[in-house]
Order: structure tokens, then C-alpha cells, then sequence
């Protein structure tokens, strides 16, 4: 490590502080917490969480008591697919004026209203692939990060949609070198070789202020774009970027795609560094930038202003299956422990540990 990344990480920790804890699910409850992907509040501070696994969204109140899901399983109007393929599931949740989006792995965008009535179906104009990023502003457009893996020059991007996902146009785009087709150019792939922990897209939206704030993890600066007159300006993020260490790699192979593979091979390349920074997400007036491990859901980096400065550096532990999300600004952190037990609970980073 260089002696300016010891400079930036030789602050305390911010401390994690929990405002509310949301209750378990009875034990009688039809689904369980098992892989949640996706979180939103609404107006009155309830919780809804969408879980790939289960294949439905549980709400809660916002003192934390459990209200019940919405949906279930299915292909018909009202019912979820969020489990995908060798890419994972794909759940993506969002609340304005009162109602409920909810895109899934058939990247169709339902609309329920706050008590989970289900409303309507929206089929977006979007390329097949992997959607990584869902947002819905407060006229009713849509923005989707997604990664574009099925041409010959895959691609991620940022896309921009009106309320009848009708693409409006493209936002960001970036090369994605980090997936290697196997196989004959032109024919069916035999295999993929992954670069792990390298460089993607990553993004948050702010809809309070109607902007979107994303960057490339190979560079540690952001760029913040206001959809309301098409402005944008840059922020330097003072994050350090870290060795590849033999704990990362072994963590890296644990994912199930790289498990009980046939046919079709996946195989991880490894370079010498992580990216910078692979989530980006806002927290009331800041920013967190960090990087999350693929497997036990380790975070670490750093939270800024909205100008760059640093704030603190942060590290949670989340564990396998749990993850930290935001909402309007507000953070859930979702933990799993060795047993598999997952437990919710809304927070925010006040003073550094110690103190």
C-alpha cells in the first residue's frame, strides 16, 4: 500500500448506530428472509423489502412491527420471478406518489399500491441483460443501470426512460472488460472467464433532489448529473484502492456460479488490485463509496459530502446473503449470521468508534 492510501485510512471508523430494529417474521409466516436484494420507504416510514429467494416483498411498520407481504411467486399479474440465472436474482423496488414499483427478472415493471393491490404492468423498451439499478423519479420516469452482456461489445449502462419505459436516452455508458467470452466468435459460448473485483458502473439516485450520482470503479471520482436542467459536476472521492489479497480470491470462488458447474465453465481471472470502489450510496446529505465483498458481504470505505470531503471511513459486516441498502437517503442494513438467521435494522454512521 502506498503511503497516501495509509494516509487515507489511518482515520477511526465511523460508528454504526441503529434507529430502529425491524421485528423477526412470525414463525408461522408462509416466506421467509432469505436473500433480500431490494428495500424501499415510503411516506410514512413503512418498510418494504423484496427477497429473491422467497419471492415476495415484506413490509413493516415504522416502529419495526411486521405488517405482512405482498405477492408471491408466479408469472401473472401481481406475482414475482425475481430468481435468475447464472447471473443471480434481479429484484428492483421504488415509491413515488403513493405507489409501489417492482421490476423483476423478466425485466417487467409492476405497480401496486402501498397496501400491495396490484395496479398495472409497464414492459420497458430495454436491452436483455443484466439490470443492476432501478429508480423511478417524481414525474414517473424511470433510470435502470444495466449491464449488457449478450453482444459482442458488452456494455454498462445508465438509461433514462418516460413513464411508459420508452427509452429517452442513455445516460452513461462504459466498456465492460470484466467478462471474457469462451467458445467460437459468433456461436453459442462454451464458458465466460470473469476478472473479479474489477471495475463497473455503480450508482444511487437522490430523488429528494432529482439527481443521479454514479462512477466507474476504476477512478475514484463520481459524477453527479441533475436530470431537472441536464447539469452535472464531478467529485474527487479520497478512497484508496487496495491489494487482491489470497483471502479476496478465496472468497471470490465461494460464489455459486463458479459451484457445481456442467457444461458451461465459469472461470475468475485475478489482478493485482480491487477497484476503487464497486456501491455508491447516499445517506441523508453524504455519500457512501465503498467496496462490498462478493460472498460475505464485507464493506469497506469511505463516507463524503456532497463536495468530496471526506467524512470518515466506514466497515460493517453484513455476512452471507445480507447487504446494506439505502431509501430516500435512509440506510437498512441487512445482517445474516452463521446460522443464517438475517435480521433488518435502519441505521446511520455518527461519531468514529472510540471516540
Amino acid at each position: 500500500m502506498t503511503l497516501i492510501s495509509l494516509l487515507l485510512f489511518c482515520g477511526q471508523f465511523l460508528e454504526p448506530t441503529a434507529t430502529t430494529q425491524f421485528a423477526p417474521l412470525p414463525e408461522d409466516s408462509d416466506y421467509y428472509l432469505e436473500r433480500p436484494a431490494s428495500v424501499a420507504l415510503d411516506d410514512q416510514g413503512r418498510l418494504y423489502v423484496a427477497d429473491v429467494e422467497a419471492g415476495v416483498i415484506f413490509r413493516w411498520s415504522k416502529d419495526g412491527k411486521f405488517l405482512g407481504t405482498i405477492g408471491h411467486p408466479g408469472q401473472g399479474p401481481g406475482e414475482f420471478q425475481f430468481q435468475g440465472r447464472r447471473g443471480g436474482g434481479m429484484a428492483g423496488l421504488a415509491i413515488q406518489k403513493n405507489q409501489l414499483y417492482v421490476i423483476d427478472s423478466r425485466r417487467i415493471i409492476q405497480v401496486f399500491d402501498l397496501e400491495g393491490k396490484y395496479l398495472s404492468s409497464i414492459n420497458p423498451e430495454a436491452r436483455m441483460g443484466r439490470m443492476n439499478g432501478f429508480y423511478v423519479t417524481p414525474d414517473g420516469q424511470f433510470i435502470m443501470q444495466q449491464m449488457n452482456f449478450m453482444s459482442e461489445t458488452p456494455t454498462q449502462t445508465l438509461e433514462l426512460f418516460d413513464e411508459k419505459a420508452n427509452k429517452v436516452k442513455e445516460l452513461a455508458s462504459f466498456g465492460d472488460s470484466s467478462f471474457k467470452r469462451e467458445g467460437n466468435a459468433g456461436g453459442r459460448p462454451s464458458g465466460v472467464t470473469i476478472t473479479a473485483y474489477s471495475g463497473s458502473i455503480a450508482s444511487t439516485y437522490n430523488a429528494k433532489t432529482n439527481q443521479i450520482i454514479y462512477g466507474h470503479g476504476d477512478k475514484p471520482n463520481l459524477t453527479v448529473l441533475n436530470l431537472k436542467d441536464g447539469k452535472s459536476s464531478k467529485i474527487e472521492v479520497p478512497i484508496a484502492q487496495l491489494d487482491l489479497a489470497q483471502a479476496d480470491k478465496d472468497e471470490f470462488l465461494k460464489l455459486p456460479m463458479f459451484q457445481n458447474q456442467g457444461n458451461f465453465r465459469m472461470r475468475a481471472d485475478f489482478p493485482e488490485k480491487k477497484a476503487f470502489f464497486n456501491r455508491i450510496l447516499t445517506s441523508q446529505n453524504s455519500l457512501l463509496v465503498y467496496n462490498e465483498s462478493p460472498f460475505f458481504h464485507t464493506i469497506s470505505g469511505v463516507k463524503v459530502d456532497m463536495n468530496g470531503k471526506k467524512q470518515g471511513d466506514i466497515q460493517l459486516k453484513c455476512g452471507e446473503n445480507g447487504s446494506l441498502f439505502s431509501a430516500d437517503g435512509n440506510l437498512i442494513w441487512v445482517q445474516c449470521d452463521e446460522e443464517g438467521e438475517i435480521s433488518i435494522s435502519q441505521i446511520q454512521f455518527g461519531n468514529q468508534a472510540g471516540s
